[in-house]
């Protein structure tokens, strides 16, 4: 995990900074931000992937946590201004499974760059056209509600702890502020979840429908709430921030 880019301050100026921090397949880069757009400060973090003994390609969920805190903690630390907001973004199609007591993952991050399109499930197939109208997704790829349907199948402990509500699955995005922020309410945002092929993009909400399809429950995932919005104080090491934003991010 090597440094990315160097921590440049420029000159200070009056007024309050926002921090952004983007987490990636193959990183977590932070910046700050003054009033009129300008980066003042940036740094970045590198995370390794593996893969599993499926040939899946995986990653450390809580070496993800800590790759948010390393890149974004020393910027606000030594920040000449007062940060007094911060916006997430992540890979969208990874998935997580966690505690829901205290955010601590049960699983590695089963990264989106696992799988490609094929052919669909049979036990999807008579749904396959009613799934792409209310998700906007093809049933052909595997996404995260066909991974977790896999995942139950496998391990009887998961599905176990998802049914009496003491895990918690959802997207990586979800995971990290449910690790990493105190007091938030929903850790989930419709870009992230629109992402697991479980989410009703018409109804805005994991239905039980989708979810039976699946073979799921709807109670599996996190709580959603607009990417804009309060979701608690991020922790970055000693530093707090307040978290108000949330999404999946874009490839250009």
């Amino acid at each position: 995990r090597r440094l990315l880019s160097r921590r440049t301050p420029l000159p200070s100026v009056g007024g309050t900074l926002a921090l952004g921090i983007d987490q990636g397949s193959g990183g977590t880069r932070a910046v700050l931000i003054d009033a009129s757009g300008t980066i003042v400060s940036a740094h970045a973090t590198r995370v390794a992937s593996r893969r599993d003994r499926d040939g899946a390609i995986v990653q450390d969920a809580e070496a993800i946590a800590a790759s948010v805190a390393r890149a974004a903690g020393p910027l606000v630390r030594e920040a000449a201004r007062r940060v007094t907001t911060a916006g997430l973004a992540v890979q969208r199609s990874s998935l997580v499974v966690w505690r829901f007591a205290d955010g601590r993952p049960v699983t590695p991050v089963i990264s989106w760059r696992s799988g490609a399109p094929g052919s669909c499930l049979a036990s999807l197939a008579p749904h396959e056209a009613e799934i792409h109208r209310s998700t906007g997704l093809t049933a052909r790829y595997p996404y995260g509600a066909i991974r977790l349907a896999a995942l139950c199948a496998e391990s009887p402990e998961i599905a176990g702890g998802l049914r009496e509500g003491r895990l918690v699955a959802g997207p990586l995005g979800a995971f990290l502020v449910a690790r990493l922020s105190e007091g938030a309410v929903a850790a989930c945002d419709p870009s992230l979840a629109q992402r697991t092929l479980a989410y009703d993009v018409i109804h805005g909400g994991f239905t039980d429908e989708l979810a039976r399809w699946h073979g799921l429950e709807a109670a599996f995932w996190p709580g959603v709430s607009p990417s804009a919005g309060e979701r608690g104080r991020l922790r970055l090491g000693r530093s707090h921030v307040p978290l108000r934003a949330l999404l999946g991010d874009v490839g250009a």
